[in-house]
């Protein structure tokens, strides 16, 4: 007589024992990543909660935030702001430009924004009007519109320069870029192609990026075995194409902000920004960053690349002190340190241009007839 083969009724147990043991490991293994925080988005950490990239939270054009006064509450400091009329992290701005006035314009993300500096008068762009306005107030005066918002790209950039700050004259369109832009921004959003007609982006998330949200054990699979890249949650190849094809948008950008700069006799400065990670795991530059800061030289006046200037001030270790650990961005410290090498960068451009419109006491005896 042969072996007692096992009946249908001991088979579906030994599929239900085997099939629930994996449930019961599964649901410990997601228990645990959860505990210990592996695999947290940037959200999670600072206590937003997930969201996804890939929604272009209401906005048309440029991403902006309503008006009003807001506080921001995270893990590692609180802030408070006020957001101007046009959705700007900044005072409302006098539309009349006057004869002796300088305007500058800071385009830009979360960084130019003053994301992590705690108080609105320590961004970037307050501190750069602060010492601007400390050598030059006394022969002219001096206004520096904060254009950053967080979550935006130069794409949007552009269009906040084309749709509202076009109308305030600026002197000085100051872009800021960085490997954000061409690695994650524009190969979710799209290049200058990405607008509906009423300037609104679609969205086009990857179809598990539900799973992706709720299950830690999944994101494992796809960023460990898949390789994805976090935010973006495409494979490398496709990764490595868009992200090509957003360096030559962004230098499609530049030129036409250099066209903008042209008609409003203005000068174009392009910052080359960074970010810890770059710095920590010593990525600057990379060749993206290198075709991104050719193209920068080509239509800029001046190129501030702000990698290097840090580095020659900080080592890597002082520099990794300027950046709040979970939130990213930069202390107070950090703003103001950036706020000086831009104030240094474009203190000559700055200098010129006041004297086209106001010259010099001695040169205006000169003149007299």
């Amino acid at each position: 007589m042969g072996e007692k083969q096992p009946d249908t009724k001991e088979r579906l147990l030994v599929f239900a024992t085997l099939l629930g043991a994996f449930l019961l490991v599964s649901i410990l293994a997601e228990f645990a990543l959860r505990a210990a925080g592996i695999f947290e988005t940037y959200g999670e950490a600072n206590g937003i909660g997930y969201y996804s990239a890939y929604e272009m939270w209401g906005t048309r054009w440029f991403q902006k935030r309503s008006p009003g006064h807001h506080e921001k509450v995270v893990p590692e400091y609180t802030e408070r702001f006020f957001v101007n009329e046009h959705g700007f992290r900044d005072r409302d701005w006098p539309l009349t430009k006057e004869s002796d006035e300088i305007r500058v314009v800071t385009l830009g993300g979360s960084f130019v924004e003053g994301v992590g500096s705690t108080r609105q008068s320590w961004s970037y762009p307050s501190q750069l009007s602060n010492i601007l306005e400390s050598k030059f107030g006394h022969r002219a005066k001096i206004l520096v519109m904060n254009g950053g918002v967080i979550g935006s790209d130069p794409v949007n950039n552009l269009q906040a320069l084309k749709r509202i700050f076009y109308n305030y004259q600026p002197d000085l369109i100051v872009q800021a870029v960085d490997e954000g832009d061409w690695n994650v921004d524009i190969p979710i959003r799209g290049g200058l192609d990405r607008f509906n007609e009423d300037g609104t982006v679609s969205p086009g998330g990857p179809w598990f990026e539900p799973l992706f949200e709720h299950s830690h054990l999944f994101r494992a699979f796809i960023l460990k075995m898949l390789r994805y890249k976090p935010g973006i949650l495409i494979s490398r190849s496709e990764r490595n194409r868009r992200s090509n094809e957003a360096v030559v948008e962004i230098c499609k950008v530049l030129e036409e902000q250099s066209r903008i700069a042209q008609k409003l006799d203005a000068l174009l400065v392009v910052e080359m920004m960074f970010r810890r990670s770059e710095i920590v795991q010593g990525k600057i530059p990379s060749d993206r960053a290198l075709s991104v800061k050719e193209c920068a030289m080509r239509h800029a006046s001046v190129v501030i690349d702000l990698g290097e200037e840090f580095l020659q001030r900080f080592s890597p270790e002082e520099l990794d002190q300027l950046y709040w650990p979970i939130d990213l961005h930069f202390k107070p410290a950090g703003y103001k340190v950036w706020a000086q090498i831009v104030a240094d960068a474009t203190e000559p451009l700055v200098a010129s241009r006041i004297e086209s419109l106001i010259p010099s006491p001695s040169k205006a005896d000169n003149l007299t007839p």
